[in-house]
């Protein structure tokens, strides 16, 4: 039941819940315990969820710690949670990740009838039992990054299906969702519908040159950029493609020169890329004629210009034969 507001100002004393005093002082973690207190202070006085560094500062705590007590006691009900929109978190490091000790989760798990079947649903999708750092991180992307369970669970089953349940890989992808602003069901949709858009093109374009697997990071790279930086539509990626077949040495840079000068042209369509291509041979057919040298005509030297004799070949060998008769008689 969450607490109502009131003045403890007036009253000289902070007023104090019984089912906090029954249930949850003896087993629950003592900076749990100061983080209730100065939250059950502040929010008598002004009625609103306390500021995390207010109550670091009233606590003596870090923000990370006062941050998890609060989603705690807020889970518990004693508090409203406060209401947050949404935002794009573009300086997340997983560094930066705090550390959870059993009791914390456990307690979180006896609050949340969410986060036990997060747990329960995390151990189906990853084929295993949860070891010691699953839970850690597992934890992490519902506390330290503020997905919601079902966008978690979302999550975890498009790691499963992708055949990667290593948990520094499901981190990762957790970071970049919260770097990218996927907190809700809807936008998790979003993501992997395009995420698979995504794959079925870099899957044509590689078929198209004959490469049968993903791509690799530089591959990918070059086919985001025509798809989806430069707007080119597919299948005038494809014809691209088309044109190395006759080259030595077919390549994505190749490819790249191609569809960087249709871009530069205003290539929207298949028809446009073929005139494109016809307009690109024309010119080339040009340019290889106008650099043909001129035909010669051969330019008579001095040893042709000596004036040619005809000569009788049988009569010259009568000559020869009468002449060496003449030496052998003499």
């Amino acid at each position: 039941m969450a607490i109502e507001k009131r003045s403890s100002d007036t009253m000289g004393f902070t007023p104090v819940q019984n089912n906090f005093i029954d249930n949850y002082i003896k087993d629950v973690d003592g900076d749990y315990v100061k983080v209730y207190l100065c939250m059950l202070r502040q929010y008598l006085i002004s009625g609103n969820m306390p500021d995390i560094s207010v109550i670091a500062d009233l606590s003596g705590l870090s923000r990370d710690k006062v941050r998890q007590a609060q989603r705690y006691w807020c889970q518990a009900g004693f508090f409203s949670a406060p209401s947050k929109a949404p935002s794009v978190q573009s300086d997340i490091s997983l560094d930066d990740r705090p550390s959870y000790t059993p009791t914390e989760i456990n307690a979180s798990i006896q609050s949340s009838n969410e986060i036990a079947l997060l747990f329960k649903i995390a151990e189906e999708k990853l084929e295993r039992l949860l070891s010691t750092n699953d839970i850690q991180v597992i934890y992490s992307l519902y506390d330290w990054l503020g997905l919601p369970v079902e966008v978690i669970i979302m999550l975890l089953e498009h790691c499963r299906c992708l055949g990667k349940r290593n948990i520094r890989y499901i981190e990762k992808v957790a970071v970049e969702w919260a770097q990218n602003g996927i907190d809700s069901i809807e936008k998790a949709e979003q993501h992997l519908r395009r995420f698979e858009k995504r794959n079925i093109d870099h899957k044509k374009v590689c078929e198209q040159l004959g490469i049968y697997g993903n791509p690799t990071k530089r591959q990918a790279e070059y086919i985001d950029k025509w798809l989806y930086e430069w707007n080119m539509p597919l299948d005038v990626v494809l014809l691209a493609c088309d044109q190395t077949v006759n080259t030595r040495e077919p390549s994505f840079a190749y490819i790249d020169a191609i569809l960087e000068r249709w871009h530069n042209e205003g290539v929207c369509t298949v028809a446009d890329a073929e005139k494109a291509i016809q307009r690109f041979i024309e010119s080339k057919k040009a340019k290889t004629s106008g650099n043909k040298k001129p035909t010669q005509t051969q330019t008579k030297n001095s040893f042709h210009n000596f004036p040619q004799r005809d000569y009788d070949f049988k009569q010259l060998e009568h000559q020869i034969q009468e002449n060496n008769l003449k030496r052998f008689k003499g």
